[in-house]
């Protein structure tokens, strides 16, 4: 027999010698005490299991627990850590109280209760003294609840919309326990903030206004017989320091009386308060380690430090305070997704991810599915609108989009700003035409974008200071050579990159460095290591490269990305080391 089929056919009254134990829980991230109520449970990771341990070094089913004669036996059931039984491993035996069993890093302690515990349900009337008030039938089981809630665990999640994932996670549990249809956890301000709601949609919830004052005690409002829509409302305070609470309504048929469901919500409020605080302070982490990330990168280092995007960068900052929708001019190659990063977390409030979208870039097959914008498709669940959402989106190239979605691209982004929508902030990126204005596009989505903020990324040509700290950071980003040194560049080959016109901007600026560190290996990079359009921009479009540098060519890239080692650049090339050897020779002495 399962433990499923365990827990739903039989009571603790039925056993009544099996609440004589508890298992106390320790961890780093868990403190809590179960009782052993069944005559089978199962100990690990996974959500179905008996007893959950949010701790990484536990498998999914790590050990089980079995009751049989008045005893406790355990069994490991082949865990990656094996268990340990006071301080030695072991796989299985009798545990006594007060034994230690350490599953992964959690630490088990077997506990014995007094035996009228194990034979008694403690409803809510025989515990005056505690809640100050008998409440009428139906009866509920305190410590039943109090079991339930130790089991009820915030699911893992690592994206920064930490704190409205654990309170949705909560708010279904909240629901479940007093068998209510309908609820929230609001942040007591004015205007009230809700964190999470059942409807999604927080206007069809009818939030009582008295939210806004505050609650210091459990409060049950009366359904308003003006008012038909809105039905009772229980209250539970949170008590955060932002003044949050907790609210449900719309009983089901056979649920908790209002006392008794307040009871038991007062029961939740303290995990409530635990699991927030904590998802509030690992959001806080996440969104620094975030902004160090950034600070880090490629966007950081151009888009920040630029001195032709000095104006984009104020334009940029402005609008992402506001979550303003932003619209980015410029040729090919410029830093249009350097620049929507910036403006995402420059965002007031980046709690969601940053997803990009290059339309251009996509399978034909593979745009509806991946916009969310077919006519079947109204919002597929791996869309990148679907996966932006509390974000942002940055789309780019939708001019290359056909007509027809192109108008349903118009639609979504149309829907996004909507107040009532858990939308997503946008930055679009489109070429401009031979005459510097827009490309051809949609009526419909030319119409949306005049409302956007239109800002113009300043070619790379227009700034010789740019080219010369932009070949600073990508040699950087290249890494150092093979001995460790840092990789040099010529004076020549300087003033050739400072001079050239660079059509293709940051892009074209980045493949002719690596392709230059490519050619150089651990030399020092020289004009001639530059591609011939760099070197030689009259003869762009008449030269056609020989084949033997074509080959030089491929053949020094796919050393570059091997890190130099040549074993494994030759398995790659698919041609012996020795060859490799040997053309590397020929290179060397310019053959």
């Amino acid at each position: 027999m399962t433990s499923a089929g365990i827990r739903q056919n039989e009571t603790p009254s039925t056993h009544p010698a099996r609440a004589s134990y508890r298992l106390r829980i320790e961890s780093d991230a868990d403190s809590r005490s179960v009782s052993l109520d069944r005559p089978r449970t199962v100990i690990g990771r996974a959500l179905d299991c008996d007893v959950v341990l949010a701790d990484p070094t536990v498998s999914r089913r790590h050990a089980v627990l079995e009751f049989e004669d008045g005893r406790i036996s355990f069994r490991d059931l082949g865990g990656t850590n094996v268990c340990q039984v006071d301080g030695r491993p072991s796989s299985g035996g009798l545990l006594h109280p007060g034994a230690v069993l350490l599953v992964g890093a959690t630490r088990l302690t077997l506990e014995a209760e007094p035996e009228r515990r194990a034979r008694t349900v403690a409803p809510i009337e025989r515990t005056e003294r505690m809640l100050q008030r008998a409440p009428p039938e139906p009866k509920v089981d305190l410590l039943g609840a109090e079991e339930v809630l130790a089991a009820v665990t915030p699911p893992p999640t690592d994206n920064r919309d930490l704190v409205v994932a654990v309170a949705g996670h909560l708010l279904q549990a909240a629901l479940r326990l007093t068998h209510r249809r309908s609820g929230a956890i609001v942040v007591a301000r004015s205007p009230v903030r809700v964190i999470a709601s059942v409807p999604a949609d927080p206007a069809l919830l009818n939030l009582p206004g008295e939210v806004t004052e505050g609650f210091d005690a459990p409060v049950c409002l009366a359904p308003d017989p003006t008012d038909p829509a809105r039905g009772e409302r229980l209250i539970v305070p949170i008590d955060l320091d932002a003044g949050a609470a907790l609210i449900v309504g719309d009983p089901e048929s056979g649920a908790l009386s209002s006392e008794a469901a307040l009871r038991l919500l007062a029961v939740l409020a303290p995990w409530t308060k635990r699991w927030l605080e904590d998802a509030e302070r690992r959001a806080k982490e996440l969104r620094e380690l975030a902004q160090t990330r950034f600070q880090q990168s490629f966007a950081a280092r151009t888009a920040q430090t630029s001195v032709r995007l000095g104006a984009l960068r104020h334009q940029i900052a402005e609008a992402a305070t506001a979550s303003a929708p932003v619209l980015l001019l410029g040729e090919e190659g410029c830093e249009a997704e350097e620049i929507a990063l910036l403006y995402h977390e420059r965002s007031a409030s980046p709690a969601g991810p940053f997803v990009r979208c290059y339309a251009r870039l996509l399978p034909p097959q593979r745009i509806a599915t991946e916009l969310g914008l077919g006519q079947e498709v109204e919002e597929g669940a791996g869309s990148c609108a679907t996966r932006a959402r509390n974000g942002t989106l940055f789309v780019d190239c939708p001019e290359a989009l056909p007509p027809a979605l192109q108008r349903r691209l118009a639609e979504v982004l149309a829907q996004a700003e909507s107040p009532r929508a858990e939308g997503f902030r946008v930055v679009l990126s489109v070429m401009p035409n031979a005459k510097g204005g827009l490309p051809s596009l949609e009526p419909s989505l030319v119409k949306l974008l005049e409302s956007y903020l239109m800002a113009r990324i300043p070619p790379l040509r227009t700034s010789p200071q740019d080219i010369a700290h932009l070949i600073e950071v990508i040699l950087g980003d290249l890494g150092p050579r093979t001995d460790g040194s840092q990789r040099q560049l010529s004076a020549e080959a300087q003033r050739t990159l400072t001079a050239y016109h660079w059509p293709g901007n940051v892009r074209q600026l980045t493949r002719a460095l690596e392709t230059a560190a490519a050619r150089a290996g651990d030399a020092e990079i020289d004009a001639r290591h530059l591609p011939t359009e760099v070197q030689d921009p009259s003869s762009r479009s008449i030269r056609v490269q020989p084949l033997r540098e074509v080959e030089r060519d491929h053949i020094l890239r796919a050393l570059a990305m091997c890190g130099g080692h040549k074993t494994r650049a030759a398995r790659k090339l698919g041609i012996s080391a020795s060859t490799l050897h040997e053309k590397l020779r020929r290179y060397a002495h310019g053959e």
